[in-house]
């Protein structure tokens, strides 16, 4: 009756709420049955120290971060960033400008790229367009030993990305449009996927019935668009 309710109420498919609720409590209740596994279990040594009790925790893994994505935006912009965009009917703009101008909405996490980016920002709204040599030579050292790397570098993706999204190129240059908007959503995906799983961690918390309809029509909105970006993408997943 509640899920009804709240799919008149939200102008929702009831069987989509459905769906999608019961992914998140089946998610929730394989979390729940681990911890209390894990709990249960006796340690082999119980007057041993654990193995690792002096090890220093390990940072996050690489592949847990969006620092691949937002590097290889980094990278075009160096690489590409003063030629112009020949498609979609946009001939007088820069691409520099155009990749910025479509992740105005998009937050990088790491320092450097954060910091070139809203370099790039500054020097675009001041009428000039930025170069690697601006980088290349940047006070900064972090920013141009990262300058170096990524302009000396053919990608920072994996080699196979663009042909497992069916972005068929034997050089990159031969289709900006792929390798330039390849690269945005990709980005744009891994930010949106980052949302979506926050969306389901407050769900999963979430007490309230009339909170958890505002979630769900939230998450379900968002995922229409994690939706678009993959079918761009050429990989449509369901989750």
């Amino acid at each position: 009756v509640f899920l009804r309710e709240c799919s008149s109420l939200l102008q929702i498919e009831e069987r989509s709420l459905i769906s999608e609720l019961n992914k998140i409590r089946m998610a929730k209740s394989k979390k729940e049955n681990y911890s209390s596994q894990s709990s249960s279990q006796q340690p082999s040594y119980p007057d041993e120290p654990p193995p690792d009790l002096h090890q220093e925790p390990n940072s996050a893994s690489v592949a847990d971060t969006d620092e691949n994505q937002e590097k290889e935006i980094i990278r075009l912009l160096l690489n590409y960033g003063h030629e112009l965009v020949h498609w979609d009917g946009i001939t007088d703009t820069y691409i520099a400008p155009y990749v910025i101008s479509n992740l105005a909405d998009v937050e990088f996490e790491n320092p450097e790229c954060r910091l070139m980016i809203a370099e790039y920002k500054e020097k675009l709204e001041a009428g000039e367009l930025p170069s690697d040599q601006d980088f290349i030579k940047h006070a900064n050292r972090q920013i141009a030993d990262m300058t170096i790397s990524l302009v000396s570098s053919p990608y920072v993706l994996s080699e196979n990305w663009y042909a497992k999204r069916k972005i068929f190129v034997k050089d990159e240059k031969e289709n900006l449009r792929a390798t330039i908007l390849g690269g945005i959503f990709h980005l744009k995906k891994r930010k949106v996927d980052h949302i979506l799983k926050s969306i389901r961690d407050e769900i999963q918390h979430e007490a309230d019935e009339v909170n958890q309809a505002i979630l769900m029509r939230r998450y379900l909105q968002v995922k229409e668009v994690e939706k678009g970006i993959s079918q761009f993408l050429g990989s449509v997943i369901v989750k």
